[in-house]
């Protein structure tokens, strides 16, 4: 048989018999037995190695056998059989490839449109596909070689004669069409002949048998040695080296999921179960699973009991309960039993360990799975000393240089990513690329992703400018050597647009993601997971432009392909439901949000377990959604219960960690706990500046937060430098356009606001708002919360007409992006009537208080703080047009309700205690006022202390509501208590100081005591001058009672 004459037409006969036969039109039989030999020699695709002198001892009769095992098929003339090496690899390469290219099924059925020139539409489809799986032999640029030409022309004959009559023609369809091209050139039955032979082969010459130990091909070599064959020919002299790779390789065909054949020879019913399992783990179908699990369980027990009664186990014998123990661990990851994958992976590595010794590579690979299973526990800090031993033995066994210690060096940066050590692992994940860029080239896959892993650290530490090239190399690498509609170009254009979305670049952002969403809808299909995560990106860069209604139908997309592709129980769909919390929430749909918060936490505590680190991330989630809806109370052992978690899982040192002392921090300031909340917000600036530097974008937030905490407790000038910090670290470290540099310079302008420096605060007001329409545009949420910032900085300097348009701006565009519904947009309704009422225009005002109210207590309930506000305030409008009697049911209503809500000793209660007695006072019952306003600072200095500023304020109000009384003379001190604790908190410069020295001098001047009076009226008109300028409605009243006094004295000055 001439086989380099008829080769071609031969191997494209058999595959179309192989397609034929997919579509039942003739019996298995009918495939020639010939091509199982080619076949033998397609499987040389290990690395070529020097061997030991055992190698070259049996060389020349491993030839001999070979050459009358297969007589005329390995003979001929000089260089036939650098040819066929061609075809014979190019043969394998199909088969492989049928099996992992993606068929883009919406092109095949659209070339079935007309059957004439069907088959060439249809050819390049699928050689399209398989030029994703072997760029090298199938790409574009391989179009005029050999291999590229064989591979054409058997997918040709298979299509050919798939639709050679009519009937044929009109029942394809894309999924038949995918079957068939499956079956095109499989030599699936001919593999057992071909291993049969090579046992034979070895049980003739045993010395092959020595050669095991030292013979080791790694999945990644594969392509690059298969561009050596085609480069460098394989001379006659060299078969028998080949022959002896052929049977290493075929030893490890599939050594992922475990090959038992041996096995399954000695007990076909052990067989039956393994391939059970392993096609529930390649269908991936979540209902089968159990099947499987028990089918593995049962399998390992038979074996178990077999070599039970051997005297002693086999080397072999470890080997296959090994791949056993390897399967049981794998599909009890699939099903999130952690635990039992951890001790069949570690009993794994400990038979491997006793059968190849601790420095073989699978011994090597094991501990690597053991330690990544316990990375999807969250059990970080174990996974670690597993990773490095791995590393350890890749090392000491296949080099420095291979690419499977490239990978290790990579799955130790991840892990130490995890624990949050960036610094650490940027420079392993810089060893694998420059490893992979080494032993693969630039322009290899694995590459790409060493690119995208390096990058993603970098974003890990916030250093996004330098990631983004990074990820765009990635993204172009992966783009050239997988095609534009490969699944991983896909990802890559998705983590171009997440690293922008970090910027905040989200309209940059958005198309990346949908064209990611695009590429995966096309490649992998509507219901694939990595379809639904598209689908989550979209939905969240929508979010980041405020666009939360059109992200939420998106995010329900991904939940629905989730719990249909992955199950109810998966983290997956976990993260589904939290994500559509989320978006409910930023809607300000709190109670809708809520059960979809919890129901996240009950997945995740029954997929990953109590202790994970995502379950503490779901406690935290659940407390963010109270304290939205006003329980602050509730959140409390929330947040903590998160922060338990994440010190346990994670260390005290991780940013998690920090993020949880961050947040149990928010909370007890929103309980007006100021002074417990300020040492946690210390303590996770301490933490970040540790784990993540001065520069990161995390630390700058901490600096910003303890800053805040201090306004809280009226510490302004304390505050100040640390919002200036947290400024220039977001300039230097974001950029002047970045939404959070936008926000510190809107905090920076708050903290001068609250220390009566207003005219300093109004350009850092501007310039947030400047940035906001320029990074978000006008109609985005933040940019009204600008104009509103602004709004209310110029009702502050009293330039209330001023400001009134700029806060019907804000409600005009809360209305149209957040809807009439939000809180924020409630706000707004709120803020535009505070204005009118700053401008006497209290009836105008009325109907927007009420509105704002009816808008409360629909969508946050009768029992939320705001809703508590805005009976506050409505009552204040109605004292403010003198309706003082229909005001004060509502200011009690105020007060009840913040009593059940936040208790007897919160800050707000002591607030609407004052607000009573302010409205009796108005009413004139100045003695039902007293014990109101004495109650209030009673209040005040139990939960804020003696020295806070509403202490003070208090201490004001008793002594004015005394000095209604005519009892000036008690009221006296307490007006000097006010003036002393408003210069100790809040400076001597300060416009709340300054009318304190008003208030004194007013009480004087009561008592006749004239002279003492008019020093401290001159010095509160001084300080007003410098605060607030002369023509502020205050400088005016101070500079009026100055002017009634000296009439009165018999003295007005000029």
């Amino acid at each position: 048989m001439r086989f380099f004459e008829t080769g071609l037409e031969k191997i494209a006969a058999v595959c179309v018999g192989s397609a034929a036969v997919a579509l039942g039109r003739v019996p298995s039989g009918a495939i020639e037995a010939s091509v199982g030999a080619a076949a033998l020699v397609g499987f040389v695709l290990g690395r070529r190695q020097k061997f030991g002198p055992e190698c070259k001892r049996v060389r020349a009769r491993l030839q001999a056998e070979v050459l009358k095992s297969y007589g005329d098929l390995v003979s001929g003339g000089d260089g036939n059989f650098a040819i066929r090496s061609d075809l014979v690899a190019a043969n394998e390469a199909l088969n492989d490839g049928l099996e992992r290219c993606i068929i883009d099924h919406k092109a095949l059925a659209a070339s079935a449109v007309s059957r004439e020139g069907f088959a060439d539409r249809a050819v390049t489809v699928i050689m399209t596909g398989l030029g994703q799986a072997y760029p090298d032999l199938f790409g574009t640029a391989a179009s005029g070689t050999l291999p590229y030409r064989f591979a054409r022309d058997v997918v040709r004959a298979g299509i050919e004669a798939a639709v050679e009559d009519d009937n044929y023609y009109r029942q394809l369809e894309p999924r038949l069409m995918f079957e068939m091209a499956n079956a095109l050139g499989s030599v699936r039955e001919d593999v057992v002949e071909i291993k049969r032979t090579v046992e034979d082969i070895r049980a003739s010459y045993p010395e092959v048998a020595l050669l095991q130990q030292q013979l080791h091909v790694a999945e990644s070599d594969l392509i690059a040695l298969l561009a050596m064959i085609l480069e460098k020919r394989i001379p006659r002299e060299d078969l028998a080296a080949a022959l002896e790779k052929s049977y290493e390789r075929l030893k490890e065909l599939r050594d992922s999921r475990g090959d038992f054949r041996s096995l399954a020879n000695e007990v076909p019913e052990i067989a039956s179960l393994l391939e059970q399992a392993d096609d529930a783990l390649t269908s991936g179908e979540h209902f089968s699973l159990d099947a499987a699990e028990k089918a593995l369980a049962e399998a390992d027990k038979r074996y178990i009991d077999i070599i039970a009664d051997r005297e002693e186990t086999a080397k072999r014998d470890k080997e296959n309960r090994a791949g056993i123990l390897g399967k049981r661990a794998e599909l009890a990851a699939v099903k999130f039993n952690y635990a039992q994958a951890v001790e069949c992976y570690r009993a794994q590595s400990a038979l491997l360990a006793e059968a190849l010794g601790d420095e073989h590579p699978d011994t090597a690979e094991s501990y690597s799975n053991v330690a990544s299973n316990l990375d999807d526990q969250g059990r970080y800090e174990e996974a670690e000393p597993l990773y490095r031993k791995s590393l350890e033995l890749r090392r000491a066994v296949l080099g420095e240089a291979h690419p499977d210690t490239a990978t290790s060096y990579n799955n130790l940066a991840y892990n130490l990513d995890n624990l949050g050590r960036y610094k650490e692992a940027e420079p392993l994940h810089r060893t694998a690329l420059e490893l992979k860029q080494a032993a693969l080239g630039e322009a290899h896959p694995d590459t790409a992703t060493s690119y995208n892993n390096l990058a993603s650290n970098l974003d890990d530490q916030g250093r996004y400018e330098e990631a983004e090239p990074l990820h765009r190399k990635a993204l172009e690498l992966k783009g050239t050597t997988l095609g534009e509609a490969h699944p991983d170009t896909a990802t890559s254009y998705n983590n171009v647009a997440s690293n922008l979305y970090d910027q905040g670049r989200h309209e940059e952002a958005e198309p990346l993601h949908r064209k990611a969403l695009e590429l995966r809808r096309a490649a992998l299909g509507e219901a694939h997971p990595d379809t639904a995560t598209s689908y989550d990106n979209v939905a969240s860069n929508l979010g980041a432009q405020g666009r939360h209604e059109e992200a939420e139908p998106l995010h329900r997309k991904a939940l629905e392909l989730r719990r249909a592709a992955l199950g109810e129980a998966h983290p997956d769909t976990a993260t589904s439901y939290n994500n559509v919390a989320s978006n409910l929430y930023d809607q300000g749909r709190y109670e809708e949000a809520e059960p979809l918060h919890r129901k996240a936490l009950e997945l995740r505590r029954a997929a990953l377990g109590e202790a994970h680190p995502d379950t503490a991330t779901s406690y935290n989630n659940v407390a963010y959604n109270l304290y939205a809806q006003g329980r602050y109370e509730e959140a409390e052992p929330l947040y903590r219960k998160a922060l338990e978690l994440r010190r346990a899982a994670l260390g005290e040192a991780h940013p998690d960690t920090a993020a949880s002392y961050n947040n149990v921090a928010s909370n007890l300031d929103d309980q007006k706990r100021h002074e417990e909340a300020e040492p946690l917000y210390r303590k996770a600036l301490e933490l970040r500046r540790a784990a993540l530097g001065e520069a990161h974008p995390d630390t700058a937030a901490s600096y910003n937060n303890v800053a805040s905490n201090l306004d809280d407790q009226k510490r302004h000038e304390e505050a100040e430098p640390l919002y200036r910090k947290a400024l220039e670290l977001r300039r230097a470290a974001l950029g002047e356009a970045h939404p959070d540099t936008t926000t510190s310079y809107n905090n920076v302008a708050y903290n001068l606001n609250a220390q009566g420096r207003y005219e300093e605060a109004e350009p850092l007001y501007r310039k947030a708002l400047e940035l906001r329409r320029a990074a978000l545009g006008e109609a985005h949420p933040d940019t009204a919360a600008s104009y509103n910032n602004v709004a209310s900085n110029l009702d502050d300097q009293k330039r209330h007409e001023e400001a009134e348009p700029l806060y019907r701006k804000a409600l005009e565009l809360r209305r149209a992006a957040l809807g009439e519904a939000h809180p924020d947009t409630t706000t707004s309704y709120n803020n535009v009537a505070s204005n009118l009422d700053d401008q006497k225009r209290h009836e105008e005002a009325e109907p927007l208080y009420r509105k704002a109210l009816e808008l409360r207590r629909a969508a946050l309930g009768e029992a939320h703080p705001d809703t508590t506000t805005s009976y506050n305030n409505v009552a204040y409008n109605l004292n403010a047009q003198g309706r003082y009697e229909e005001a004060e049911p509502l200011y009690r209503k105020a007060l009840e309700l913040r009593r059940a809500a936040l208790g007897e000793a919160h800050p707000d209660t002591a607030a609407s205690y004052n607000n009573v007695a302010s409205n009796l006072d108005d009413q004139k019952r100045h003695e039902e006022a007293e014990p109101l306003y004495r109650k209030a600072l009673e209040l005040r200095r139990a939960a804020l202390g003696e020295a806070h500023p509403d202490t003070a304020a208090s201490y004001n109000n008793v002594a004015s509501n005394l000095d209604d009384q005519k009892r000036h003379e008690e009221a006296e001190p307490l007006y000097r208590k006010a003036l002393e604790l408003r210069r100790a908190a809040l400076g001597e410069a300060h416009p709340d100081t300054a009318t304190s020295y008003n208030n004194v001098a007013y009480n004087l001047n009561a008592q006749g005591r004239y002279e003492e009076a008019e020093i401290l009226y001159r010095k509160a008109l001084e300080l007003f001058e410098k605060a607030l300028g002369t023509e502020h409605p205050y400088t005016k009243t101070v500079r009026g009672n100055l002017a009634q006094l000296l009439d009165r004295m018999g003295g007005r000055e000029n």
